[in-house]
């Protein structure tokens, strides 16, 4: 008998609910590099980007047999013709990192230290592809580092969460190496060392006092409930859930100039 079509099957696998988050670096950075326009082409091809990331992570983490990755991958490839010299820059690096992070032989995921590096720096990259919508010789230097810090910080944060299934699998995360106190410490250093950069963003009159507030708050907050809850998907509900009204915030900010 043939199997009918399971929708909600491939909006598991693609992750699309995680979309929202991350399709919200690209606008921030389209905004943040003055554009009063949405650019199309950063928009359609970085669900497609998403859609491979995940689809291949969960492919060769459960070994099933469909290959889903195969329809976003074709599609972001597609794609890369719609994009300028240093978009496609960004879309290709971002497609090798997540490929040697699940993929097997390489399947970096398993590497300590590697592992986190690769989720913050691969996700701070729709930023970039955004920003580069319009092409600049610039390079948003501390906003990029606040954005990593802050990826990272997650990124350490889904692991400390996830301690026992990744030891079960063998899969010895830097939360693993770290352990539970030290990696508490580590994710408070990273926020910690993120308000430099913008208080440094501050004085150079390239952002807002009303980026200025909220995002302190946010990092005091996040750093106070990381210190006093134990990892848990409270801390990782609450650290996203933050993320995403500060993003807001940082929206308004840009867009509107205040």
């Amino acid at each position: 008998m043939k199997k009918s079509f399971n929708f909600k099957k491939l909006i598991e696998i693609y992750r699309v609910k995680n979309w929202f988050y991350y399709l919200g670096f690209v606008i921030l950075g389209l905004i943040y590099n003055k554009q009063t326009h949405l650019n199309f082409p950063s928009l359609l091809i970085s669900p497609f980007l998403l859609g491979y990331a995940y689809s291949l992570n969960d492919f060769y983490d459960r070994k099933t047999t469909g290959k889903y990755f195969l329809i976003p991958l074709l599609l972001s490839l597609i794609l890369l013709l719609t994009l300028n010299f240093l978009q496609i820059l960004v879309a290709v690096t971002f497609l090798v990192i997540v490929t040697i992070y699940s993929a097997e032989p390489f399947r970096l995921k398993k590497v300590p230290i590697v592992v986190t590096l690769l989720n913050g720096v691969g996700f701070s990259l729709l930023f970039l592809l955004g920003y580069w919508s319009q092409p600049s010789s610039a390079f948003p230097t501390e906003f990029f580092i606040i954005l990593l810090f802050l990826n990272l910080s997650a990124q350490l944060i889904h692991e400390g969460v996830h301690m026992k299934e990744d030891k079960k699998e063998n899969i010895y995360t830097t939360a693993l190496v770290c352990g539970r106190k030290n990696l508490k410490l580590l994710i408070t250093s990273l926020l910690s060392i993120s308000l430099i950069f913008i208080l440094t963003l501050f004085f150079r009159k390239k952002v807002s006092l009303l980026f200025l507030i909220s995002t302190i708050i946010f990092l005091l907050l996040s750093i106070y409930k990381i210190q006093t809850t134990p990892m848990n998907k409270e801390v990782r509900r609450c650290f996203r859930n933050g993320g995403i009204v500060t993003g807001v915030i940082w929206f308004i900010s840009f867009y509107f100039n205040i």
